[in-house]
């Protein structure tokens, strides 16, 4: 690794720090953590990350609570405009 970091550093190899680090450590393999030997797993290293499922339904049941409290607005406005409207029938008589 010091050998090609050297060599990038003068200007003779054409690698990124990256390149560097693949080409020292290897390719990444699905289901392992690279440089952590062949024991720990993604999820046992890093931990369970939430998944997409759980924060669709997360907002799923936000916009829910939004539309039931809305609903509950509008049938209160609608409650007022009918008493408006009996107010005003009552005057014209």
């Amino acid at each position: 690794m010091q050998d090609l970091t050297m060599q990038v550093s003068q200007g003779t190899a054409p690698y990124t720090p990256d390149e560097i680090f693949t080409k020292v450590m290897g390719d990444e393999r699905h289901g392992r953590v690279r440089a952590c030997g062949a024991g720990p797993t993604p999820t046992t290293y890093f931990g369970r990350q939430p998944s997409k499922d759980n924060y669709i339904q997360e907002q799923l049941d936000e916009a829910n609570t939004k539309i039931v409290e809305q609903a509950k607005d509008i049938a209160v406005m609608k409650e007022q405009l009918r008493i408006l409207i009996e107010q005003l029938q009552g005057q014209k008589k």
